[in-house]
């Protein structure tokens, strides 16, 4: 299968989200992403870890290469919907609410063999929060544990508060940790001291609170099915 390139992209995508995104999505060529290596699967995508390959056109000795999460976008039959709905609920997380927590959005791209569409984001190098707390649950304070209820109630807050909108898919395989110190006013004066920062991650469901909270039975997740998450496998 031919792989679409960012001007097919264009005529594919609704007018709407067109406008939204002109000038935001970056195309990645599938080339650049090596070492693929597979976490964990969900309702409507499988993550993988990679190598993402960057060089500099005018001097190959500057190339550069980061970790990242790639999201394959897994229901063949609505692929751009499912991608432009995500891609849409990360783009007004990170322009109207704080951006420490949500995952970076790269770009995206498309495996030329399979078709598939796939989304390019930051990777969380210290897992998701049910292996984070396995790990550490004899490292961490009741300091720690507070400061990581707050990063979470705050990062929620964030989402409901500045763009009105429920993540509808909340669960510990979408609360990921990053490397950092993420201190605010208030957590300067409480003495947290956690060097990490809470990122939430998946807005497949995410929709605006006022909208419909009926989900086709086609797309309800069951509650025995694997997590998807977007750091080390646990």
């Amino acid at each position: 299968m031919l792989a679409l390139t960012p001007l097919d992209i264009t005529a594919t995508t609704p007018q709407s989200y067109y406008e939204q995104y002109q000038g935001q999505i970056k195309w990645i060529d599938f080339q650049e992403l090596t070492d693929l290596k597979k976490l964990s699967s969900g309702a409507f995508g499988t993550v993988y870890s990679a190598t993402w390959n960057l060089s500099s056109p005018s001097n190959s000795k500057e190339a550069k290469s980061q970790q990242v999460a790639i999201k394959y976008m897994d229901k063949c039959n609505f692929q751009l919907e499912t991608l432009f709905h995500e891609l849409w609920a990360h783009y007004a997380q990170c322009r109207y609410g704080n951006t420490n927590y949500s995952l970076a959005l790269y770009g995206i791209s498309q495996d030329p063999d399979t078709g598939k569409f796939m989304m390019i984001m930051e990777f969380a190098q210290n897992g998701d929060l049910q292996a984070f707390l396995e790990k550490h649950i004899n490292d961490l304070t009741w300091n720690h544990k507070l400061e990581i209820v707050y990063q979470l109630a705050d990062a929620l807050c964030n989402l409901h508060g500045h763009k009105a909108l429920i993540h509808r898919d909340l669960h510990s395989g979408n609360v990921l940790f990053v490397d950092g110190t993420p201190l605010n006013d208030d957590q300067k004066r409480w003495g947290f001291t956690l060097d990490k920062i809470v990122r939430i991650s998946d807005y497949g469901l995410t929709q605006p609170g006022n909208a419909s909270t009926t989900t086709p039975d086609s797309e309800k997740i069951k509650w025995n099915q694997k997590r998807p998450s977007y750091g080390r496998a646990s």
